[in-house]
């Protein structure tokens, strides 16, 4: 049976950029095994403290963990790997990371310039684990149970 749920009209959609951009990040992401990750997506945020909407998201890394992140404009950006666009708390078995390790670090994009090469580390949730922080936090810690 098919119900409409309606339309949440303060969530944060991605529409693309209109024009192709000359400016932006590429790069590729790896696990802790130092193996490149397919399936993630990077968002570029303006706040360290990741919590505002992004400005941009980046294609989804391929499976040589490569992504290609396009921006509107130039400008210091944070970085956030995630397996999807829902914000919140992520789920056992899904990947995390941030630019910069544990303290996100700023990264500036010259107008009409690629940073490429750029290497991003994420680590997967474990299965085993439980989230102790704040569903909103973009830097997980655990705890065993």
């Amino acid at each position: 049976q098919t119900s409409d749920a309606g339309i949440h009209a303060a969530a944060w959609r991605f529409e693309g950029l209109t024009d192709p951009s000359n400016t932006g990040i590429s790069g590729q992401l790896i696990d802790v095994d130092k193996q490149p990750v397919a399936g993630l997506l990077v968002f570029a945020f303006a706040d360290a403290d990741l919590s505002k909407e992004p400005l941009a998201v980046s294609t989804r890394s391929d499976v040589d963990g490569h992504f290609l992140l396009p921006l509107a404009k130039p400008g210091a950006v944070y970085l956030r790997v995630r397996n999807n666009y829902r914000g919140g708390q992520p789920n056992p078995g899904e990947y995390v990371g941030v630019f910069g390790g544990v303290v996100p670090k700023p990264l500036t994009v010259s107008a009409g310039r690629y940073i490429d090469g750029l290497r991003i580390g994420v680590r997967q949730i474990p299965q085993l684990m439980q989230m102790k922080n704040a569903p909103n936090t973009s830097r997980p810690q655990f705890r065993s149970e």
